[in-house]
C-alpha cells in the first residue's frame, strides 16, 4: 500500500507536470517548430518547401520530436485533475468526460507534431516530391485543428464542474469556470479554417490562432496554480485536506 506522503508526492509530481508541458511544448513547438505564426495557409507546396520545410528541416525535426515528449505529458496533468475533481462527485461523470477529453487531447499533442516532424523528414531526405510534404503538412493542420471537439468536452466538463461544486474549501474559483466556457466557445470558431485561406479565421489568423491559443493558455493557467495551492495545503494541513479533498 502506498502511504499518504509517497501518494501527495505522486499527486504534486502530475500537477506539475502540466506547467512542464506547457513551457516545453511552446517551446520546441512555437518558437523551435517556427509556428509563431504557423506557414501562411495561401503557400503552396513549392513554396511550403522553399520558405519553410527546405531550409528548416533539421530545426523543425528537432523542435517536433521534443514537442512529441512533452505532450503527453497533459495527459499526466488531466489524470490529476480528474483524480481532483472524482472526490467532489457523488458520481464522477464530470470527471471521466474531463479525463476523455484530457487524454486524446493530449494524444493529437503527441501524434500531429510526429506527423510535421514526417513532413521535415522526408523533405531533409529529398525521397518525396513538393507535392506529398505539402499534403502530410495539411493533413495534420486539419487533424490538429478539426478535432478541436476532443478539448472542448475537457473544458467544458471542468467549467462546469467548478461552477456547481459546492466543497469547502473550494479547489477552483468559480471564476475559473467561466474562464473554462469561454475558452471552449472560443475553440468552437476552428470550425470555420477550412473556409479561410487568409484574414483572421485561417490558419494562423488573429481569431483562430492568437485569440483562441491564448484564451486556452488563459484556461490552462486559471486550472494549474488552484491545483498546486491545493496539494500545497493538503502537505501544510494533511488532516484537514483528507477531510475535505
Amino acid at each position: 500500500m502506498i502511504s499518504e506522503k509517497t501518494n501527495l508526492i505522486c499527486q504534486k509530481v502530475c500537477a506539475w507536470l502540466g506547467p512542464v508541458y506547457a513551457a516545453g511544448f511552446i517551446f520546441f513547438w512555437a518558437f523551435i517548430g517556427l509556428n509563431l505564426p504557423p506557414p501562411y495557409a495561401t503557400l503552396g507546396p513549392e513554396q511550403l518547401m522553399a520558405e519553410y520545410y527546405g531550409p528548416h528541416h533539421d530545426r523543425l525535426m528537432f523542435g517536433m520530436t521534443l514537442a512529441c515528449i512533452f505532450g503527453m505529458f497533459y495527459c499526466i496533468w488531466s489524470v490529476q485533475l480528474t483524480v481532483m475533481m472524482w472526490k467532489r462527485e457523488r458520481v464522477p461523470v464530470l470527471a471521466l468526460v474531463q479525463l476523455c477529453g484530457g487524454f486524446f487531447t493530449g494524444w493529437l499533442l503527441t501524434e500531429v507534431p510526429a506527423m510535421w516532424l514526417t513532413a521535415a523528414f522526408l523533405a531533409k531526405t529529398g525521397e518525396v516530391t513538393p507535392q506529398i510534404i505539402y499534403s502530410i503538412h495539411k493533413t495534420a493542420w486539419f487533424i490538429w485543428l478539426q478535432t478541436y471537439w476532443i478539448t472542448v468536452i475537457q473544458v467544458w466538463a471542468i467549467g462546469a464542474f467548478t461552477l456547481v461544486e459546492h466543497g469547502q474549501p473550494r479547489i477552483f474559483p468559480k471564476w475559473c469556470g467561466w474562464i473554462a466556457i469561454l475558452s471552449g466557445a472560443d475553440l468552437c470558431l476552428l470550425t470555420l479554417v477550412p473556409w479561410f485561406r487568409s484574414g483572421p479565421f485561417s490558419i494562423g489568423g488573429l481569431v483562430n490562432f492568437w485569440l483562441v491559443y491564448t484564451n486556452w493558455i488563459m484556461f490552462f493557467v486559471a486550472y494549474s496554480i488552484p491545483m498546486l495551492q491545493h496539494l500545497n495545503r493538503m502537505k501544510v494541513a494533511p488532516e484537514l485536506a483528507k477531510a475535505t479533498g
